[in-house]
């Protein structure tokens, strides 16, 4: 079975011309989670057994943290969740075995600290805000 580097996890941010990505600089770690919201309508007659049915709410969740660097995409996600009030821009996932994700994404959290003897680092967390295109590996 093949294996894939963490460092082809890639979260990426469209650029001001549409259609157009840049990769989040500065990340050490991230991770993508899929949610389906699960809906029990289990009764008397279906026991012992639980039953779910397909109508729950389907989420995506983006979380990573690294090292913070100014570079233009961080820029602008800062500038975003702090001055522009417009936290949902369209965002990319592009994984080592070649297969995306795309779709609008909140910036839920950006979070940045730093120790006296360190460098200053981030967190970021990303929710979906609508639909998210899954396109396989070519």
């Amino acid at each position: 079975m093949t294996k894939f580097c963490g460092k082809d996890l890639l979260i990426q941010l469209e650029d001001v011309v549409p259609g157009t990505f840049t990769t989040i600089g500065g990340f050490r770690s991230n991770g993508v989670t899929i949610n389906n919201e699960q809906v029990d309508v289990t009764d008397k007659g279906t026991m012992p057994w639980r039953q779910l049915i397909e109508c729950g709410i389907r989420t995506m969740s983006l979380a990573g943290s690294g090292v913070f660097t100014d570079d233009a995409v961080m820029v602008r996600m800062v500038q975003h969740s702090v001055t522009d009030g417009e936290t949902i821009q369209n965002f990319k996932i592009i994984s080592g075995a070649g297969d995306t994700f795309e779709g609008l994404f909140q910036i839920a959290s950006l979070e940045r600290t730093g120790e006296h003897n360190g460098s200053e680092e981030f967190s970021l967390t990303l929710e979906s805000a609508g639909e998210v295109v899954y396109t396989p590996a070519p």
